[in-house]
């Protein structure tokens, strides 16, 4: 990844985790986001059960068979939705 993707990834990943998630949940930065990801979802609609840990749910980083590179990915939560994360070591 060329620094500025890497640089651009990294503000985003900071200000997806603080609009997702609770500030003592967020400082510790558990969402890695790639910045042609859109997410739609309501505050604290993410819940990691378990230990936290940084860059622990990447989102829209290639590596899936048959997603292109270099497109968009999306994420929808509706609203009263929310998604479970079981956090722990491995």
């Amino acid at each position: 990844m060329k620094l500025l993707t890497k640089i651009i990834c990294g503000l985003y990943s900071v200000y997806s985790n603080f609009r997702l998630s609770h500030f003592r949940v967020a400082i510790k930065l558990p969402l890695q986001v790639h910045y042609k990801t859109r997410i739609s979802a309501c505050k604290n609609s993410i819940i990691i059960d378990g230990e936290v840990q940084r860059f622990m749910l990447k989102l829209g980083f290639g590596g899936s068979e048959g997603v292109i590179e270099n497109s968009y990915s999306y994420l929808y939560i509706k609203q009263g939705g929310t998604l479970k994360i079981r956090g722990g070591k491995l």
